[in-house]
């Protein structure tokens, strides 16, 4: 793990992950948690491009996805009864993309170096657990 890794590790912390937080409260109508371990993220192998891929593409895309779903109060309530918290895991060496529920918390899990999971594909996915 390099100085650049922790940069943007850092950034995204205290960035992007609040600016993140905002925007899908702001969508959604109400808090939703958003967990990413990026201390784990820093120990894969494929940190850089993982940490390049989150911070450039990842977390736009959920947000994307979001702006697509909650167009309106209905969507938003369906939201607030299926999700209360997005964990977000980097899996390195994952093939394609799980998205699941576990209760209210969805799972998202990738490989962030390999994969860019699209807002529609997030968009499908979501939708079905709603």
């Amino acid at each position: 793990m390099g100085l650049e890794e922790k940069r943007m590790a850092r950034d995204i912390r205290e960035q992007l992950l609040p600016e993140t937080r905002t925007k899908l409260k702001e969508l959604a109508g109400f808090d939703i948690g958003l967990e990413i371990n990026l201390d784990e993220i820093l120990q894969a192998p494929n940190a850089y491009d993982a940490l390049r891929m989150l911070y450039h593409y990842q977390l736009a895309s959920l947000v994307s996805c979001f702006e697509s779903i909650c167009r309106g109060q209905f969507e938003q309530d369906l939201v607030q009864q299926a999700i209360d918290t997005i964990h977000i895991q980097h899996q390195a060496g994952y093939q394609g993309e799980a998205i699941k529920y576990n209760g209210k918390q969805l799972e998202l899990t990738w490989d962030f170096s390999e994969t860019y999971v699209d807002p529609v594909t997030l968009e499908t996915q979501i939708g079905k657990g709603l």
